[in-house]
């Protein structure tokens, strides 16, 4: 039997990012990759130990999978053995322009069964070089995205608006599409409840600066399903604290309520409760623990929500409560639901205790209630690639 959602997500920390994107909930930065013998070990070792224990399982080689020194070998084991798809595979695009052995990496993405490359541009020139914190990024992206195109590889991006790159929306989409990009998809960060997203806060963009590149922004060569997500899902604060206080609070992404047990591999092979970049308990290390341990271990914790990884059940308040105390009714700062809600949680946290209140409920209308183990399932699922990459 094949259950809707799996059981065991783990992240694999493969090998670092040349970038450190501000906006990323990933919390890329350079690290020294993995050797490939070591991540089949764990791929293959986490693979036994969940079909023992009837356990579905899914996961993701992370950060910047292009810049491992065996990227093509490093795809090919996630696929066969985690049943990976990367449709599209997310990249800077930094590791192809700064490659010499870029026509090596792209020339068999295909037979890897990854037709796109899914980019993120935030600006054009020291715009996008401060927000991914490396100088010159903005022309290797574009290069890359051109290096693509010649390897007959299919190309997509995030054009995060921000207050810093609206004034040069024209310039920012006329040098995506010089270079070759095929579709590009508007996006608004997501916040992440770290020190590193309030950082982000700063450059969140308002309605007011938007709407005068609406028109532009309907034009751009993406797909209907994008587009109607565009002008349907993301507001301003305001408009969600009035969603808040009338009780008519929008439908979130699925993620926000699906109860896994979430794991990162980190390169030394600890294996943490968490994220990637966000660990909280750590279990012990894979070669000198054993994977047996350590895994029995996650198991015993059990399965939680994604955003207790972030937040304790006692800090996850009804959005209301939250909107009530932290929403800024005149605030024209554009979010999605969930962005506008974590923030409103991490401004209650940062305040002090503000404890749940006995008999409240969570966001979906049901009792907060504690971890517990889903097992006894046969066959696995995976994410998309894409998920992964974009904001949540």
């Amino acid at each position: 039997m094949i259950q809707e959602l799996p059981d065991l997500a783990m992240q694999v920390e493969v090998v670092g990012c040349p970038t450190v994107c501000l906006h990323c909930w990933a919390m890329g930065r350079p690290y020294q990759a993995m050797p490939l013998e070591e991540i089949s070990w764990v791929l293959h070792e986490v693979r036994r130990f969940c079909t023992t224990h009837q356990l579905s399982f899914t996961g993701y080689p992370m950060h910047e999978v292009l810049a491992h020194p065996q990227a093509g070998e490093v795809l090919v084991l996630f696929q066969q053995l985690w049943e990976v798809a990367f449709d599209p595979l997310p990249t800077t695009g930094v590791p192809l322009a700064t490659r010499p052995d870029w026509r090596e990496i792209l020339a068999p993405l295909r037979s890897y069964c990854v037709p796109m490359l899914w980019f993120a541009f935030h600006g054009t020139g020291e715009v996008h070089d401060c927000m991914v914190q490396r100088q010159g990024a903005y022309l290797e992206s574009l290069r890359a995205v051109a290096l693509a195109r010649q390897a007959q590889v299919h190309t997509g991006c995030n054009l995060f608006l921000t207050t810093e790159n609206v004034s040069h929306f024209d310039q920012l989409v006329a040098d995506l599409l010089q270079a070759g990009m095929e579709s590009i998809d508007p996006c608004i960060y997501g916040f992440t409840p770290n020190a590193r997203g309030r950082l982000t806060e700063r450059v969140r963009p308002t309605w007011q600066e938007v709407q005068p590149i609406l028109a532009q922004l309907d034009a751009l060569p993406v797909d209907d399903l994008v587009r109607r997500g565009w002008r349907e899902e993301v507001h301003p604060e305001s408009w969600f604290v009035q969603q808040a206080l009338s009780g008519s609070w929008p439908a979130e992404p699925e993620k926000a309520e699906q109860r896994l047990i979430w794991l990162v591999c980190r390169p030394n092979l600890d294996v943490y409760r968490g994220d990637a970049g966000h660990y909280t308990r750590r279990y012990g290390n894979l070669r000198r623990d054993g994977v047996d341990d350590i895994l029995n271990r996650a198991l015993a914790d059990g399965a939680c929500s994604h955003e207790e990884l972030w937040f304790t059940p006692e800090q996850l308040l009804p959005v209301q409560e939250v909107a009530a105390r932290f929403g800024d009714q005149k605030s024209q700062r554009i979010h999605d639901a969930g962005s506008v809600r974590h923030w409103w949680l991490d401004c209650a946290r940062r305040a002090g205790p503000m404890k749940q209140q006995p008999g409240r409920t969570s966001l979906n209308g049901s009792p907060f209630v504690g971890c517990r183990v889903h097992a006894g399932h046969e066959g696995r699922t995976t994410f998309s690639s894409r998920a992964w990459s974009r904001p949540s």
